[in-house]
């Protein structure tokens, strides 16, 4: 059963406790040690380190005064995008089952349109508007989405790879249930991005705003949070095999039981060391 937690004040506040106090009048000195190691032997176990990645170490680290060395994991495989020779496009018709083939669309709306299962391969989309568009089945094959707009994002089942989002302004994204391999989203600001269910195989997010982001359920291999802003983070029931949180901040983690794969850094550690222990049943007195 999938254990939520939460995380409040990333940045630190008075109050924080770690695991493993050493201040003399918490308790013996004895009866302490083997509170450490029982901490140490299940963080061990919740977050053991698979397929080559190196996750919480927090056993020399917390004998030592600092982190362990770590490898890193292995980072986002992204594929450059190149695109050449496009086909100016100002007057497309936009219809389900489309095939869109080395075009470049400036400012396209396709607000409350059907693009159910159409093909973008190797496109170039600026400042295209997609409120409220049914995007069902839609795939985007080396593509470049540039400045995209969508208060309400429908896009169950669509199928990103080799793509590139630069900027999108959206507010409920609905992409559950979607495939992501070789993808970069960059900047701008996301409300709600509900990748619940998907499969994400080597996809970065970096200097983005996220008010909540749905992995919940997700197939995860190589995904990297970067310099991100999260709101609200969920995990729950996702299978992990290396996503990143080092340099993003969230304020709410929900599935902390879910947690093996993922890599963060010593403070980050030092913040969940309370929700790890409680989902442990670990008393800290």
């Amino acid at each position: 059963m999938a254990t939520t937690g939460i995380v409040r004040h990333w940045h630190g506040e008075d109050g924080w406790g770690v695991i493993d106090s050493d201040e003399p009048r918490r308790r013996p000195r004895q009866h302490r040690r083997g509170l450490h190691l029982r901490a140490d032997t299940e963080l061990r176990r919740l977050t053991h380190a698979t397929d080559g990645y190196q996750n919480f170490n927090v056993g020399a680290a917390r004998y030592s005064g600092c982190m362990a060395s770590k490898t890193d994991p292995r980072a986002p495989r992204l594929t450059p995008l190149a695109l050449h020779d496009l086909v100016e496009n100002d007057d497309a018709f936009f219809g389900p089952g489309e095939t869109y083939d080395g075009q470049r669309f400036d400012r396209p709306a396709f607000d409350e349109g059907n693009l159910t299962s159409t093909d973008f391969l190797e496109c170039e989309l600026n400042g295209p508007t997609l409120n409220d568009a049914e995007l069902r089945g839609v795939r985007f094959r080396g593509t470049a989405l540039n400045d995209s707009f969508a208060p309400i994002m429908k896009g169950a089942r669509t199928s990103w790879r080799d793509t590139e989002i630069t900027s999108p302004r959206w507010g409920s994204a609905e992409l559950y249930d979607s495939s992501w391999q070789s993808v970069r989203i960059d900047g701008g600001k996301i409300d709600f991005l509900n990748l619940r269910a998907s499969k994400i195989i080597d996809l970065q997010i970096s200097d983005c705003i996220i008010g909540e982001l749905d992995l919940g359920g997700a197939n995860i291999t190589r995904m990297a949070l970067k310099n991100c802003r999260i709101g609200t983070l969920d995990l729950q029931q996702a299978l992990i095999k290396g996503l990143d949180l080092r340099t993003t901040d969230f304020r709410t983690l929900n599935g902390i039981g879910s947690m093996a794969g993922v890599v963060v850094d010593d403070y980050q550690l030092g913040l969940l060391a309370p929700m790890l222990a409680a989902h442990l049943g670990i008393a800290v007195e």
